[in-house]
């Protein structure tokens, strides 16, 4: 088969190929660089350790909301909360502001996606809502995302009750 670029002078193609491969390279680093910095670190609270390690970091921290810890107040504008998520026996306290997801309540399963920050930058806020800060380091999410298991369960009746009419 013959060359489909061969009537092109040998300099021509030796530049096509340098600008491809520059192209390349230049769109693989720039992939990098974009991906370099935006890592989300997943944790469920009792696998966080020392917070100290975490600070300054992407976060998004897993539990359930421990009952009764909810304190939720509008301040100016923006409805600022409060609550501690658990897991494993170990209790992260959490700080949001804006909207929540509907299903987010006592007990509900809850993905807090923020940074770990001091306790002493929410202290403040703590106050105003109401609870104080025992810990060194706290959870300033952006994000709430709350997981409603009651669907899965009505999933599982549904599925016992067709058994039960079948038989």
């Amino acid at each position: 088969m013959p060359d489909r670029v061969a009537w092109l002078p040998q300099s021509v193609q030796t530049t096509a190929k340098i600008a491809l491969t520059v192209a390349l390279l230049g769109s693989a680093g720039f992939l990098a660089a974009k991906t370099i910095g935006t890592t989300e670190y997943y944790k469920k609270v009792d696998e966080l350790g020392e917070l100290s390690q975490w600070t300054d970091k992407a976060m998004m921290v897993h539990g359930s909301v421990v009952p009764g810890s909810i304190r939720e107040e509008v301040i100016g504008q923006d409805t600022q909360r409060t609550f501690l998520l658990e897991h494993g026996g170990k209790r992260v306290r959490v700080f949001s502001a804006g909207p929540k997801p509907d299903v987010f309540k006592d007990s509900s399963d809850v993905i807090a996606i923020g940074a770990i920050v001091p306790g002493d930058k929410k202290r403040a806020l703590a106050a105003t809502l109401g609870v104080t800060i025992d810990a060194t380091y706290v959870v300033d999410a952006t994000e709430l995302r709350a997981k409603c298991p009651t669907r899965y369960e009505g999933a599982q009746a549904n599925k016992n009750l067709k058994t039960k009419i079948d038989e």
